[in-house]
């Protein structure tokens, strides 16, 4: 059984691949692929598309428990990596549309908390980041429970747009964008 779910999660990270870097292929990195030693204690994420990004993807069928941890590993990882952003980026199966679904512990640019939903429940913010007919850069949802960490909720065209805006603004001291910096 071990083998079957490491093979799943081998294909997951290559066709995160492939769609990361589909939908931003002018900040991908120059060789996107899959980070050996995955799993180790100083990980330091699945996969690299972004500069500066620590990706975590689950393919997990319990798709609500996979959201959490692939943005709670990647924000871990990014510390390891010593990287400014994270993204988690979880399958999701039998999908005819919107086939991943983005999750983040922090938002790589502030938001208006009025101006996205705020809900307690991950099953409930997958189905309007899916299903909404607003368009992919707005679909986001904040996951705010007691006691456990807020989440954000995303389809992942909303998340590459924050980090795009991220990392165009100016960097503070040195004048240079920080996706040049990273």
């Amino acid at each position: 059984m071990g083998n079957a779910r490491k093979r799943q999660g081998d294909k997951a990270e290559l066709a995160a691949i492939l769609y990361l870097a589909g939908l931003a292929p002018e900040h991908t990195v120059e060789r996107p692929r899959r980070v050996l030693g995955a799993g180790r204690r100083d990980d330091e994420g699945d996969i690299l598309v972004f500069p500066g990004v620590a990706i975590q993807v689950k393919a997990w069928r319990e798709l609500s428990g996979a959201i959490r941890e692939a943005a709670i590993g990647a924000a871990q990882q990014a510390v390891n990596a010593e990287r400014r952003y994270h993204l988690g980026l979880s399958k999701r199966h039998a999908a005819r549309t919107d086939s991943w679904v983005a999750s983040a512990a922090s938002w790589p640019v502030s938001l208006d908390l009025a101006g996205i939903p705020v809900i307690g429940q991950t099953a409930r913010a997958v189905s309007i980041v899916t299903s909404s007919v607003e368009p992919t850069t707005d679909r986001i949802v904040l996951v705010r429970r007691q006691g456990v960490p807020d989440l954000y909720v995303a389809h992942p065209d909303a998340w590459i747009t924050a980090w795009r805006t991220a990392v165009s603004a100016p960097a503070r001291s040195m004048g240079m964008s920080q996706l040049e910096a990273s």
